[in-house]
């Protein structure tokens, strides 16, 4: 797996922004996949290589902690939890259970499988059995390199626009990272990490800088943070850890869309 721990949560957002929308369906066993490398844009404008692997493969819980404190003296506090999966060959699988603040909601788990061994992104919807694919596609022809004088001859010949002039303040250098050493979590040690985001007043409206910090314990066997903590006066404190932590090959089926699904398929990216 080549996703670092900011891109795995942007599939996720990708999938569940995706489910909305209206697809083919197809029985699962007609499931394409590719194998090649693909380009996402949007957010993160990255390239990924199908594969590969970064560290051991585990299962563990996920619990994340949400805290905030108001001006008033009140307090927030939920809790969000879940299960994460990494075999040998970087495909992960979440599930993520929705928070419940009241007796009507119903209970809800968010099932994602990020493989990109086979090019896809799988959500599952397993109150209905559909599973919602989304194929990440290889490069195309028209991909070829193009020689400088090629690219200058077909470029239209445009004038350019007036420049305009924006005001913007100088954002303020963010500290260096600070070493916090080596631990022991869950019996496997991590390095920890404390940085700091300075935000300048009146970015947002505020009227003094914002500081963000965020404090990560990185495993270098399994090559995830194990802990992360961040902490602003805006939106409080949020604690991400992976517990229950078991080192080995999760079960093969996990990262396969169940046979009795119906397929959902969605335009190749």
């Amino acid at each position: 797996m080549k996703l670092r721990p900011m891109l795995v949560l942007f599939l996720l957002f990708l999938s569940a922004v995706l489910v909305n929308a209206q697809g083919r369906v197809v029985p699962s066993g007609q499931v394409g996949g590719g194998v090649g490398t693909t380009h996402m844009g949007g957010m993160t404008g990255a390239t990924f290589t199908f594969g590969g692997n970064t560290g051991l493969p585990f299962s563990a819980d996920v619990v994340e902690e949400h805290d905030k404190f108001l001006a008033d003296g009140n307090h927030i506090h939920y809790e969000v939890h879940g299960k994460m999966f990494r075999d040998s060959e970087g495909r992960i699988r979440t599930e993520t259970e929705a928070p419940i603040f009241n007796a009507e909601s119903k209970p809800f788990v968010h099932i994602n499988i990020t493989d990109l061994v086979e090019g896809r992104i799988i959500f599952l919807d397993v109150e209905h059995k559909i599973a919602t694919v989304t194929l990440l596609g290889r490069p195309t022809a028209q991909a070829a390199i193009a020689s400088p004088k090629d690219s200058a001859d077909q470029t239209p010949k445009v004038q350019p626009e007036p420049a305009i002039t924006v005001h913007r303040s100088t954002p303020t250098p963010d500290p260096a990272p600070e070493d916090m050493g080596t631990s022991q979590i869950e019996g496997f040690t991590v390095q920890g990490t404390r940085s700091t985001h300075i935000m300048n007043a009146g970015v947002i409206g505020n009227d003094q800088p914002i500081a963000t910090t965020t404090e990560r314990w990185f495993s270098t066997e399994f090559k995830v943070d194990l802990v992360n903590i961040s902490e602003n006066p805006d939106s409080g404190k949020n604690v991400r850890k992976l517990v229950n932590i078991h080192a080995g090959e999760p079960d093969p089926l996990l990262f396969q869309v169940p046979p009795d699904f119906k397929v959902k398929e969605m335009p190749q990216q």
